[in-house]
């Protein structure tokens, strides 16, 4: 049976290619990314992994440009990558520091003028076998929103949704694979100059809710809860011009969030309903 990844790939390329099946289709481009972030403690849509130690998550990405110019489909995009998190706490213990390791391929598209979809498959396997391999699929929806709601925020509000389908293992390691869905907003500021840095402020806020057994009751029966967390944080980001130039233009990200929990996710948290987060980042592209 062919993977539901090569059947997307297939059918959002013939998508692109039928804009103007007169022309040739174009070379892919490619680019790439890749960095490190550090946190005080890790929550995967509010379900608790490690709040103990050295938290450190380098990742690696390439972006490939599939077509580009179209009058309907904008741009048709292919992201292929690898996101890891190490830790030195409980959760990398004998098996090692590597906790967990996640490939994900994806699509996105730019319709129209405001509207960008998107597809991605993501496997989640913990090298150090802490966790059981999760996959999922997951569909993304944006759009820019800039004039359309208010004036007051440049940027607009961003507003976003995904929605995530387990297609084997379950993320709340509960009895039935589960679909997600996620509501966010991300509104950006620009704080203006302080010395070489020219400061963003992003201010992201994200409701994670189960609309189908992602939310397990861990000790009750496996009673799903539709109230998984709610995310506020404040993120400064700002180019670094003093780092190596060599390896392209470089970018640090400070980030504080206050995370709300739902009553299992609570319950996973050792009883701990609201947590802060911190993290800082450094990433690079080529």
């Amino acid at each position: 049976m062919r993977s539901p990844v090569a059947f997307i790939v297939l059918a959002l390329s013939s998508v692109a290619v039928a804009q103007d099946p007169t022309q040739p289709a174009p070379q892919a481009e490619a680019t790439g990314s890749w960095g490190i972030d550090f946190t005080n403690q890790y929550f995967f849509r509010g379900i608790a992994q490690e709040n103990q130690g050295v938290i450190a998550q380098p990742w690696y990405q390439l972006g490939y440009s599939l077509h580009d110019g179209g009058e309907t489909v904008k741009s048709l995009g292919l992201t292929v990558g690898l996101w890891n998190s190490l830790h030195d706490g409980p959760t990398g213990g004998a098996g090692g520091p590597w906790y967990e390791s996640d490939f994900y391929v994806g699509l996105s598209a730019a319709v129209g003028e405001r509207l960008t979809i998107g597809t991605t498959y993501t496997a989640y396997y913990s090298p150090n076998g802490s966790f059981g391999t999760v996959e999922e699929l997951a569909f993304s929806f944006g759009l820019d929103d800039r004039g359309l709601l208010t004036d007051a925020v440049e940027s607009g509000l961003r507003p976003s949704l995904v929605l995530a389908v387990e297609t084997d293992g379950q993320a709340d390691a509960g009895n039935h694979v589960g679909i997600y869905a996620q509501f966010g907003i991300e509104p950006l500021f620009a704080l203006g100059q302080f010395g070489s840095l020219d400061a963003t402020l992003a201010v992201p806020v994200t409701l994670g809710t189960s609309l189908s057994d992602y939310y397990e009751d861990p000790s009750a029966g496996g009673d799903d809860e539709f109230f998984g967390f709610l995310d506020i944080g404040a993120v400064v980001s700002s180019p670094l011009p003093f780092m190596p130039s060599r390896l392209g233009p470089w970018t640090g990200e400070l980030g504080l969030h206050w995370l709300l929990l739902g009553d299992n996710n609570e319950e996973r948290n050792v009883g701990d309903s609201a947590e802060l987060i911190v993290s800082f980042g450094l990433a690079t592209a080529f």
